[in-house]
């Protein structure tokens, strides 16, 4: 399991060889929170992005809100690609 770990370490620090910033998908799960604090150790700029269904939802707003506290970041949130055809066809 270290060796997991160490590995997407080196991952990550071979991409930041060619740019000090990267864009993490954040769904506020236990997977995005893992990748946001490794990345918060090798970037110096990480942007978090979000995919709302219906933006302002108390309990999203939380898990938001602990992201931007913690790493001291703001969110990008944008809708999420299935959101068109959610609407369109109800």
């Amino acid at each position: 399991m270290f060796d997991a770990i160490i590995e997407a370490y080196r991952i990550l620090e071979k991409i930041r060889e060619k740019s000090k910033e990267i864009i993490v998908f954040y769904s506020g799960g236990k997977d995005s929170l893992v990748v946001m604090d490794m990345c918060s150790k090798v970037f110096s700029k990480v942007v978090p992005v979000f995919m709302y269904f219906v933006p302002g939802l108390k309990v999203i707003e939380e898990q938001l809100d602990f992201a931007r506290e913690r790493w001291g970041t703001e969110i990008v949130q944008i809708p999420h690609w299935s959101l068109i055809g959610a609407l369109k066809y109800g």
